[in-house]
Protein backbone atom coordinates (compact mmCIF):
# COMPACT_ATOMS: atom_id res chain seq x y z
CA UNK A 1 0.00 0.00 0.00
CA UNK A 2 2.75 2.27 0.98
CA UNK A 3 4.35 1.94 -2.53
CA UNK A 4 1.39 2.55 -4.15
CA UNK A 5 0.97 6.07 -2.85
CA UNK A 6 4.95 6.58 -2.87
CA UNK A 7 4.02 6.07 -6.98
CA UNK A 8 1.02 8.02 -6.80
CA UNK A 9 2.67 10.72 -5.46
CA UNK A 10 5.78 10.50 -8.02
CA UNK A 11 3.34 10.62 -10.86
CA UNK A 12 1.51 13.85 -9.65
CA UNK A 13 5.23 15.54 -9.12
CA UNK A 14 5.66 14.27 -12.25
CA UNK A 15 3.19 15.94 -13.94
CA UNK A 16 3.13 19.20 -12.60
CA UNK A 17 5.00 22.30 -13.66
CA UNK A 18 8.31 24.20 -12.60
CA UNK A 19 6.21 26.41 -10.32
CA UNK A 20 4.74 23.84 -8.28
CA UNK A 21 7.77 21.46 -7.96
CA UNK A 22 9.47 24.62 -6.86
CA UNK A 23 6.67 25.36 -4.03
CA UNK A 24 7.16 21.71 -3.31
CA UNK A 25 10.66 21.69 -2.62
CA UNK A 26 10.44 25.17 -0.86
CA UNK A 27 7.66 23.39 1.47
CA UNK A 28 10.05 20.16 2.44
CA UNK A 29 12.81 22.43 3.25
CA UNK A 30 10.43 24.70 5.76
CA UNK A 31 8.86 21.30 7.04
CA UNK A 32 12.40 19.97 7.46
CA UNK A 33 13.62 22.83 9.33
CA UNK A 34 11.18 23.46 11.85
CA UNK A 35 11.21 19.84 12.31
CA UNK A 36 14.92 19.68 13.68
CA UNK A 37 14.36 22.76 15.36
CA UNK A 38 11.60 21.66 17.12
CA UNK A 39 13.86 18.31 18.26
CA UNK A 40 17.00 21.09 19.49
CA UNK A 41 14.71 23.14 21.58
CA UNK A 42 12.76 20.21 23.09
CA UNK A 43 16.22 18.48 24.10
CA UNK A 44 17.11 21.75 25.31
CA UNK A 45 14.24 22.48 27.23
CA UNK A 46 14.30 19.15 28.93
CA UNK A 47 17.86 19.66 29.79
CA UNK A 48 16.56 23.35 31.85
CA UNK A 49 13.86 20.86 33.50
CA UNK A 50 16.74 19.00 34.84
CA UNK A 51 18.90 21.44 36.25
CA UNK A 52 22.30 21.36 33.28
CA UNK A 53 21.29 24.51 31.73
CA UNK A 54 19.98 27.93 32.47
CA UNK A 55 17.36 29.80 31.34
CA UNK A 56 18.67 32.84 30.05
CA UNK A 57 21.03 30.34 27.97
CA UNK A 58 17.70 28.83 26.59
CA UNK A 59 16.66 31.59 25.99
CA UNK A 60 19.28 33.20 24.17
CA UNK A 61 19.16 29.66 22.05
CA UNK A 62 15.49 30.24 21.55
CA UNK A 63 16.64 33.42 20.12
CA UNK A 64 19.03 32.47 17.63
CA UNK A 65 16.68 29.63 16.24
CA UNK A 66 14.12 32.43 15.36
CA UNK A 67 16.95 34.79 14.33
CA UNK A 68 17.74 32.02 12.07
CA UNK A 69 14.56 30.79 10.83
CA UNK A 70 13.65 34.56 9.64
CA UNK A 71 16.68 35.08 7.85
CA UNK A 72 16.84 31.36 6.00
CA UNK A 73 12.41 32.24 5.42
CA UNK A 74 13.65 35.31 3.73
CA UNK A 75 16.23 33.72 1.87
CA UNK A 76 13.73 30.61 0.96
CA UNK A 77 10.71 32.96 -0.10
CA UNK A 78 12.12 35.92 -1.49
Amino acid sequence: MSIAKTTEAFNIGSNSNATDVSNLVVAGVFAFLFLVCAYILLKLFEEVKSGNLKLNKFLMICVRVFCFICILSYFLLH
